[in-house]
């Protein structure tokens, strides 16, 4: 039976791109980003690059507007950094997926050639069926199961 709560798909919605904050952030990190005008794993490491400091900072102060436990600005960002790096590997593994699915597009007839026989080259190939190949001898190496 499946579950019809709906919360599968609230998650297949969620994770629909799997670049946005929320597909890898938890729902309070991507409230702060957003208040601090990130929309974005780009934004985040942007804005990370160029002003961390002044983001833990803000962090320390919304953390204490939000009633959540307090937490000192080098935790904030340190957290900051872990999510930047994050972000990175989630927009670098998303860039290898499209490319990985580019390159099979592209490429959608990649069978090798060599292995196709034609009409003309039945002279020369020959087939042995099971029933034609002697079962009591073995291969050298081989060895019966």
């Amino acid at each position: 039976l499946a579950c019809s709560c709906g919360a599968e798909k609230d998650a297949r919605k969620r994770n629909a791109d799997p670049t946005t904050l929320k597909s890898f952030l938890r729902t309070w990190q991507v409230s702060y980003l957003r208040s601090v005008g990130i929309f974005s794993a780009e934004d985040l490491i942007s804005r990370y690059n160029k002003h961390g400091q002044e983001m833990a900072r803000a962090m320390t102060n919304w953390r204490h507007y939000k009633h959540l436990k307090p937490a000192r600005t080098k935790a904030c960002l340190v957290a900051l950094q872990i999510w930047t790096k994050t972000a990175r590997t989630v927009l670098r593994s998303n860039k290898k997926y499209q490319r990985s699915i580019l390159r099979s597009s592209t490429h959608h007839n990649a069978n090798p050639t060599f292995l196709e026989i034609s009409a003309e080259d039945n002279d020369d190939v020959s087939i042995m069926s099971m029933e034609e190949f002697p079962h009591d001898t073995l291969l050298e190496g081989e060895f019966e199961i």
